[in-house]
């Protein structure tokens, strides 16, 4: 492997990670070693203080933290070293679990102070020190033998995604993001990779926010509400000036004047379009919070018209990922699938969890508040694992279940993934699949694709390699699930207990409206399979399924097994 495949290898995952079809995956990671210390001292600080209620919380963040601090080279310790950090994390987590749910005080203050100081010492200085150690790993200058293929690129993928991690939580946008290294992937100028790297670093190095007119187009059923918003909210307008109206030649709705048509009009500093549009509609919504006699009806805008000095368009306030169509046939219609259902099964528990379910998806679906849209997801997500009993937690039914569901599919969802991906590049047949392919077969495919390409089939390979593997690869992903349903649920505390306001949720909220939808199609497709059973089901059939399936894969955990006794159908949800 040469240092061009390498630098190849930089421009097509930049993208990848940043690529709002990506699968989950492979998309950019929720957090770098910098941002976790920062989510951790906002834990810890909660911890102390009240707010969070279960060491388990902390723990899954202190376990995160520590990977994550393992991996990372470019982090700077002040006045320690990694392994007295690591020591100080394994020893506040050992001495809090003899407390059980109460918090070490003296400790926690302690541990505090160090995340701090650790965060604060990186906190600027993060991003240089992370695209220097990509241009170093970028720059080799001897061929990397095969057997050292692997290894190195999982180096490089580290810090690619430490990289993505650091742009988003410095205030850029994904969609600017994606933008940007496309063009540059492209490279439709022919510009070395050298000079076109060294530009996009001082590019962001160097980068300032810069000043945007941000213009949302407010439609009032009430004309009268209408002017009583136009009196007492200062950004509120008739009708847009006339230096702004002369820009517009395109975008020809925002100049429509008349007694129900307004426009809020602000000015924002930013680094990009996508960015800027989120805190204008904060901005909006602080108004509107404080002045909710004369909104009545209003329904919040989606999109905005951003006007800077070089151009004008319409930004989305809110970009979520796209669902992963791994399915190759086509989506079965969900209302003649339930009516199959409701006629051949006797099922009424699950199906009223279903009908729930499917009725605040749309209604999370439909919202523009993406506080909203979190909350309705989630109480779908309840809906469906909720016990019977109110003595049993929903939350820990949702820890146990639905893990279980997600890591029993894993398996087949990612080889149907690499077939759709291969199909696409067209090494695949229709009718073939990776997983039954010869070694031999597999080999060319390998030697016809691009260096990602080959890098992903390489670890697909090495992790199905043997059910040891296949047993690690399953229980990595559960650890990462697990990470990440406990920062669902932490969210959810915040929104619901302590009416938080949240800036960042729309990578959460696809996260978390993509384990609704997994799960709602894997409870259709155990409903369809069962249309002829004379016992009546309840959810606990559901969950017993999957509860015993998985106990039975990880004895038996061969490919085989995972593809032929797992169904994942899409239906249009």
């Amino acid at each position: 492997m040469s240092k061009e495949d390498i630098q190849e290898y930089f421009k097509l995952r930049m993208v990848e990670a940043l690529h709002k079809d990506t699968l989950d995956s492979f998309r950019v990671r929720t957090n770098n070693v910098i941002s976790i210390l920062h989510e951790l001292s906002q834990i810890l600080d909660g911890w102390l203080e009240g707010n969070i209620k279960r060491l388990e919380t902390v723990d899954f963040c202190i376990k995160e933290a520590k990977e994550l601090i393992n991996k990372d080279e470019c982090i700077v310790f002040s006045f320690l070293n990694k392994q007295v950090l690591m020591e100080e994390l394994d020893s506040y987590i050992a001495n809090s679990r003899q407390k059980k749910n109460e918090a070490d005080i003296a400790g926690t203050k302690q541990l505090l102070f160090l995340i701090d100081t650790i965060y604060s010492s990186n906190n600027l200085i993060y991003l240089k020190k992370c695209i220097e150690k990509i241009h170093e790993l970028l720059s080799l200058e001897t061929d990397i033998p095969g057997t050292d293929f692997v290894p190195t690129i999982d180096n490089i993928n580290y810090y690619i995604s430490s990289l993505c991690c650091e742009f988003l939580r410095l205030g850029y946008s994904r969609v600017y993001l994606y933008t940007y290294f496309k063009v540059f992937l492209e490279n439709k100028k022919n510009i070395p990779f050298e000079t076109a790297f060294s530009n996009m670093r001082e590019n962001f190095l160097s980068n300032t926010e810069k000043d945007f007119t941000v213009i949302f187009k407010l439609e009032f059923q009430d004309k009268v509400a209408a002017q009583r918003a136009t009196y007492k909210i200062t950004n509120i307008v008739e009708k847009l000036p006339p230096d702004i109206q002369n820009l517009i030649t395109r975008q020809r709705s925002y100049k429509i004047s008349n007694d129900f048509i307004r426009y809020y009009v602000v000015n924002k500093k930013a680094l990009d379009t996508g960015i800027v549009t989120r805190l204008a509609y904060e901005d909006l919504s602080n108004d509107f919070d404080f002045n909710l006699e004369d909104i009545a009806n209003l329904k919040m805008p989606s999109t905005a018209l951003v006007i800077n000095d070089s151009f004008i368009r319409n930004e989305k306030v809110y970009y979520f990922d796209n669902e992963e169509d791994i399915v190759v046939t086509e989506s079965q219609p969900l209302g003649e699938t339930i009516d199959n259902i409701k006629q051949k099964t006797l099922s009424k528990d699950i199906l009223d969890r279903l009908y729930s379910a499917l009725r605040h998806l749309r209604i999370g679906d439909q919202q523009t508040e993406i506080e909203q849209r979190f909350i309705n997801y989630w109480i779908a997500l309840e809906f469906i694992f909720a016990s019977p009993h109110s003595s049993e937690s929903t939350f820990e039914r949702i820890k146990k279940y639905l893990p279980e569901i997600l890591e029993c599919c894993y398996v087949k969802r990612n080889i149907l993934y690499i077939n759709k991906w291969l199909r696409g590049k067209r090494v695949l047949e229709d009718n073939a699949s990776w997983n039954t392919l010869s070694d031999e077969d597999r080999e060319n495919i390998i030697r016809q694709v691009d260096i990602l390409t080959r890098y992903r089939l390489l670890k697909l390979k090495a992790r199905m390699h043997n059910t040891e593997n296949i047993k690690q690869y399953i229980k990595n992903h559960r650890n990462n699930l697990e990470f990440h349903i406990t920062r669902i649920y932490r969210l959810r505390n915040e929104l619901i207990h302590e009416a938080a306001i949240k800036q960042d949720m729309a990578n959460v909220t696809s996260n978390l409206r993509f384990y609704l939808v997994f799960t709602l199609n894997q409870l259709i497709v155990f409903l369809t399979e069962r249309e002829d059973s004379t016992r009546e089901l309840d959810i606990s059939h559901f969950l017993g399924k999957f509860n015993i399936l998985s106990k039975y894969l990880k004895k038996e955990c061969t490919i085989d097994n995972f593809m032929s006794m797992i169904s994942i159908n899409k239906f249009i949800i």
